[in-house]
């Protein structure tokens, strides 16, 4: 008898312990968010991403999934689906956002809750995936944007930029000079890229030979010959949950991406201490993703001040026409010629290119 009682207190005890493992399992899965990676190839696969209804409309949460049913057999009775059949046959599953019990999708009431750091959620519980009008989501500016889950619509533009040349009258040359610039947009103000500038030193996505006077003047070197140009870059994706640029107000709501910058260039004359010296301004320049602008050609800056022994270019006043209106957003929209500065959630990025004495060259 005793030995009874003994197998059976070990037999409820091991089921009680695999009950509270299943259940602290169970509880653990549910508080962990799968859909917080959204981008590349995920903003298009993944549950839970943008896209991902776009690409699979069909699917459980997206608006064309059917929540439980299959057709009905019965004759007023209830279904197989989740209503009532009130005709012969019964009636479908409702289709009006997956089903948001055992899979929950971008599109359901409750998705914020159970996914509270998911693309698309606020902290305030707003779900911008269903409500795209409600405060704080994309949406919610009298002129919405129907893309805005989509970085660019219609594809990044390929833009075009000329290849740089030999100069006439050389056999060869050195290949020109490129270096990479990413800044922060601004609510207000100037928005602008400096070598000088007192955060410089932490300019993310910057290349180090850009990020202070003593290294921009060795990038700008040259005798007598120099030109530069600028290639606009493809917007950095604010969804992105890293740091794209030092300064940016994150996080942010995403609208589509940039496809032409407007900007000026400012000359500034460099002494043997590395103190700086204004000398001009050039521009405006609007410049199309991808693409290049024509050459600036700043020789005549190159000795203009006794002691100056270098120059640096900063890029001031930067623009994006990153908010059109609907009629450019689904139409045609890479022709807006609408600037405004960029937004704090985002950032913006150029090459800058150089040719010198004893590189290519460009027109």
């Amino acid at each position: 008898m005793k030995h009874l009682f003994k197998v059976t207190f070990w037999a409820i005890f091991t089921l009680t312990l695999v009950a509270c493992q299943e259940k602290t399992v169970t509880k653990k899965s549910t508080s962990t968010n799968p859909y917080t990676n959204c981008s590349g190839q995920a903003y298009w696969t993944s549950p839970g991403c943008p896209g991902f209804c776009q690409y699979n409309p069909t699917s459980y949460g997206c608006s064309g999934s059917t929540t439980g049913g299959t057709t009905g057999t019965t004759t007023g009775g209830t279904t197989s689906g989740t209503t009532t059949g009130t005709t012969i046959g019964g009636t479908t599953g409702s289709t009006t956002g997956g089903n948001c019990v055992s899979q929950v999708g971008p599109t359901c009431p409750n998705y914020c809750i159970v996914y509270p750091g998911a693309y698309g959620c606020l902290a305030n519980g707003t779900n911008c995936n269903l409500t795209p009008t409600a405060s704080g989501c994309p949406g919610s500016s009298t002129t919405m944007n129907p893309n805005w889950g989509v970085h660019y619509p219609g594809g990044v533009p390929q833009g075009s930029c000329s290849e740089p040349t030999i100069p006439e009258g050389l056999e060869s040359a050195f290949n020109t000079r490129t270096g990479t610039i990413t800044g922060t947009g601004l609510t207000s103000g100037s928005i602008i890229y400096s070598p000088f500038a007192p955060e410089a030193p932490n300019y993310l996505n910057t290349s180090p030979m850009l990020k202070s006077v003593a290294q921009a003047k060795v990038f700008y070197m040259t005798d007598s010959t120099l030109k530069v140009r600028f290639k606009v870059k493809p917007q950095p994706q604010a969804a992105q949950t890293d740091t794209m640029c030092y300064g940016r107000n994150m996080p942010g709501s995403t609208i589509p991406g940039y496809t032409k910058l407007q900007y000026y260039v400012k000359v500034y004359g460099v002494n043997a201490s590395n103190a700086v010296t204004f000398l001009d301004t050039k521009g405006p320049f609007t410049t199309g993703v991808n693409s290049c602008s024509s050459a600036i050609d700043l020789s005549q800056y190159i000795n203009q001040n006794p002691g100056q022994v270098g120059i640096v270019v900063v890029v001031d006043q930067v623009k994006a026409n990153q908010n059109c209106s609907i009629n450019y957003w689904t139409s045609g929209w890479t022709t807006c010629n609408s600037y405004k500065n960029v937004r704090s959630f985002d950032c913006w990025s150029m090459d800058i290119e150089v040719a010198a004495d004893g590189t290519k060259t460009f027109e």
